[in-house]
């Protein structure tokens, strides 16, 4: 899968919550992405490259705003009904992104001793 630089994922972040990352400090703008997603823009950059669409054949066309939203369903204790209006696409999308890439994510052999 192509690199996806952090400020890709903030400014990709910023579009999920209505704003303009641009209107808000740097500072206010990673805590706000931190707050929607549970993690930084750096640790979604190291994320998507670890994920591997090779192994996986169902990553073939996993975006990274996929990424997001599944971060955001980790994060967040939303019905599915609200993180599917919350991200614009019908609750079995949804689903199916993200549960896709939760499994992924189970299966990586990562282990942080830092709080992120």
């Amino acid at each position: 899968m192509v690199p996806y630089p952090p400020a890709s994922f903030e400014q990709l972040g910023a579009k999920m919550w209505w704003h303009s990352s641009v209107a808000a400090s740097e500072t206010t703008c990673h805590h706000q992405f931190h707050g929607f997603f549970g993690c930084s823009t750096d640790i979604c950059s190291i994320l998507w490259d670890t994920l591997d669409s090779d192994e996986n054949p169902t990553l073939q066309r996993v975006q990274p705003v996929h990424l997001l939203w599944t971060l955001m369903f980790l994060k967040q204790y939303n019905t599915e009904f609200v993180n599917a209006a919350v991200v614009g696409c019908d609750e079995k999308t949804f689903r199916s992104w993200v549960w896709n890439i939760v499994e992924c994510l189970s299966d990586m052999d990562v282990v942080s001793n830092t709080i992120v």
